[in-house]
């Protein structure tokens, strides 16, 4: 079987999670409310791929370094209120650490033709009024068909090792 890939949508985690090499989700068991997608983090393994989605635009391509480890909240001493105030901030959970590769120029998510961005091929949204927008989830698997066409279009975007 071939390398698996994933959609991250990071919001206020992306900042400190990029600067800190990981992706991390508070227990699905924990008080914390619950967000869809935290419980994917345990399927991540080494290899894996993960585009990194904030604002609808894709910032980053990630490759999994570490299996998933039991871990408190990684945090930057110069966290925003926004940043501090995502849920589950003081938790324990779940940490994969990732290896972070930039684009160039964000890929804005209007930009991947909208036959893509429905159905099949990833974590979007069927509703009438956002149909091709992403699902709000945290972490999702994303199908190598996606993947192989936004490679094949966006060639100079991709990591050359991944």
């Amino acid at each position: 079987m071939g390398t698996k890939y994933w959609w991250a949508n990071q919001g206020d985690r992306w900042r400190p999670e990029r600067a800190l090499g990981h992706v991390f989700a508070p227990d699905p068991n924990s008080s914390t409310n619950f967000q869809q997608g935290w419980d994917n983090v345990i399927y991540l393994r080494p290899g894996h791929v993960i585009l990194h989605n904030l604002n609808f635009k894709i910032r980053a391509i990630s490759q999994v370094a570490s299996p998933p480890r039991p871990s408190r909240r990684p945090k930057l001493s110069d966290e925003t209120d926004a940043e501090k105030n995502v849920a589950g901030y003081n938790s324990s959970g779940n940490l994969v650490e990732v290896e972070y590769f930039d684009l160039k120029s964000p890929i804005p998510v209007r930009e991947i033709p909208h036959e893509w961005r429905i159905g099949k091929y990833g974590p979007f949204l069927e509703t009438v009024k956002k149909r091709g927008h992403p699902d709000q989830i945290y972490i999702a698997p994303l199908s190598s068909k996606f993947v192989e066409m936004l490679r094949r279009d966006w060639p100079d975007y991709w990591p050359p090792d991944l």
